[in-house]
């Protein structure tokens, strides 16, 4: 995990052990800005510089976006739950 990214999840879960009942949920971060948050295509020739790229199988991505929904994707589906019956524990 990067440095600047570890020290956020540690302050996160400091302020997360004020609510006892929220629990952080920490997804697999591999190939979420190379894997195509529609399709799940996975553009292994992705350059750290590349900000933009175009999906083969169905659109373009842009790199931000694409990871933001990966996350999101995947920590709903570990938890076995989707964005429409999610509800906010604070």
């Amino acid at each position: 995990m990067y440095y600047r990214a570890s020290i956020f999840v540690s302050k996160l879960k400091y302020k997360l052990d004020w609510y006892k009942d929220t629990t952080l949920q920490i997804v697999d971060k591999n190939n979420t800005s190379k894997e195509c948050s529609s399709c799940g295509y996975i553009n292994k020739d992705l350059e750290i510089s590349t900000r933009k790229w175009i999906c083969p199988n169905c659109q373009a991505n842009d790199r931000d976006i694409n990871v933001a929904i990966n996350i999101k994707n995947r920590t709903f589906k570990e938890l076995g739950t989707n964005f429409t019956t999610w509800k906010d524990p604070l």
